[in-house]
């Protein structure tokens, strides 16, 4: 499961192909959620999270900004993120010193 004490927003994407403002491959057929969202993202019918948003202060719309929806909703903007990925079924080492 992703990111436990915020909530798996990306379950809603998966499977999805990764959407831009010049390719859309988002299911939404009235809007380009990549456009709306100003950002690159593996959006279904838009997005319940978007990291690739642009870096906003102004916590006014959703559809600007990089937002998590399952941590303190639409609205709240994400100051800063890191997306890791390691390949399916990797094993996960922690050091013990960290």
């Amino acid at each position: 499961m992703c990111c436990p004490s915020k909530g798996n927003a990306l379950k809603y994407h998966v499977g999805m192909m990764f959407s831009t403002k010049d390719q859309d491959h988002d299911r939404s057929i009235t809007r380009h959620c990549s456009h709306l969202d100003k950002g690159g993202w593996w959006y279904n019918r838009c997005g319940k999270a978007n990291l690739n948003g642009q870096y906003l202060v102004d916590e006014t719309t959703k559809n600007s900004g990089m937002y998590w929806s399952t941590w303190e909703g639409f609205k709240h903007l994400v100051k800063g993120a890191e997306m890791k990925i390691r390949e399916h079924g990797a094993r996960v080492s922690i050091a013990a010193n960290q």
